[in-house]
């Protein structure tokens, strides 16, 4: 919900011949320095809980399988988070390139505003529990510029709905993210309980 209500606003500018491509440049940098802070949270937290490989497959497969049935629970409008949007005056404040930035960092580190659904969860514990703490902070900083993506999408999927206004287009992306999200996370759930399975 939050990266559609950004998404919104870099539509909003590019329709005001404001170029759409620096301000994903810097929002990407936001997200991957976010990302990757809280990867070497998760990696350090990973390194003082000892758990075997096996324990730890079965552990995280627990934990999919929680986190989707709580996902698939009718009426849910978003995930486990904090019930917190990124601060939309921020680019009253600070100018678009600076504002892009700070949400980047905010939407990178993940936990401190909404969430569409719990994967993000699911590879914090694959994170702590699975990974060597080395690679936890690149496999997060990945994440970050999946939401740069994700927002670019965003952009494209704004400009295809012209007859939307720029209040309605976040809560129609965040629908569109909820209902595209889900069918991954059932595969992406499947995927790790069939390779703790296998392990």
């Amino acid at each position: 919900m939050a990266t559609a209500r950004v998404a919104a606003l870099v539509v909003n500018e590019a329709q005001h011949a404001a170029a759409p491509l620096p301000l994903l440049s810097v929002y990407a940098a936001g997200t991957a320095l976010g990302a990757a802070t809280t990867g070497v949270v998760l990696g350090l937290l990973g390194v003082v809980i000892p758990i075997d490989t096996w324990a730890a497959a079965i552990a995280v497969s627990c934990i999919a399988v929680a986190l989707l049935t709580y996902d698939l629970l009718p009426g849910k409008a978003h995930a486990l988070s904090i019930p917190r949007q990124t601060c939309s005056a921020w680019h009253r404040r600070f100018g678009n390139r600076k504002a892009f930035f700070f949400w980047g960092i905010d939407l990178g580190l993940g936990f401190t505003t909404y969430r569409v659904t719990s994967l993000y969860w699911l590879l914090c514990s694959v994170a702590v529990l699975l990974l060597p703490l080395w690679s936890v902070p690149l496999v997060m900083a990945f994440y970050g510029f999946g939401l740069t993506v994700g927002l670019a999408a965003s952009i494209w999927t704004e400009r295809s709905r012209p007859d939307a206004t720029l209040a309605a287009r976040p809560y129609m992306l965040a629908a569109t993210a909820r209902r595209a999200y889900r069918p991954v996370f059932v595969l992406f759930t499947l995927a790790v309980v069939l390779s703790a399975l296998a392990s």
